[in-house]
């Protein structure tokens, strides 16, 4: 879904089926054996990403960019 589409492109954590157990043990488990050091890059990779694409400022810098590109003046 979206919100796995997300995880998988940011490279900000571990993707599990929601409706299957089994994956979302290993998920957990992948989680808990990664170090702090990895756990802290997920959370920056999901900052990062969040600034780039999905922040506020990003969305007006996207919404300014079709407004000019289709304006006519």
């Amino acid at each position: 879904g979206d919100a796995a589409d997300l995880v998988k492109n940011s490279k900000s954590g571990i993707i599990a089926n929601s409706s299957n157990v089994k994956d979302i043990t290993k998920a957990v488990e992948k989680l808990y054996a990664m170090s702090q050091i990895e756990l802290n890059q997920l959370g920056k990779n999901g900052e990062i990403f969040y600034e780039k694409n999905l922040s506020i400022d990003c969305g007006i810098k996207k919404f300014t960019k079709v407004f000019n590109e289709n304006i006519k003046w």
